[in-house]
């Protein structure tokens, strides 16, 4: 998007000098990139225990799939 000058319909252009415009990437400090953080990896450590649980179980074949 950036490199096609994307221009969203309020007239706001896409750039990479967004990066560091307001206070660059932590205006606000580190302490809400940790909080977003945290919440990510605690996501991702979820959904891969369910892999793993339905792997160890002594049946795995009769788990059902999540896409089905």
């Amino acid at each position: 998007m950036v490199m096609m000058h994307f221009k969203s319909p309020t007239g706001v252009e896409a750039s990479f000098a967004h990066l560091w415009n307001d206070g660059g990437w932590f205006p606000k400090g580190l302490s809400g990139f940790f909080a977003g953080f945290q919440i990510a990896v605690f996501a991702f450590v979820g959904i891969e225990l369910v892999g793993t649980t339905a792997a160890e179980t002594k049946d795995p074949e009769k788990v059902p799939a999540a896409g089905d």
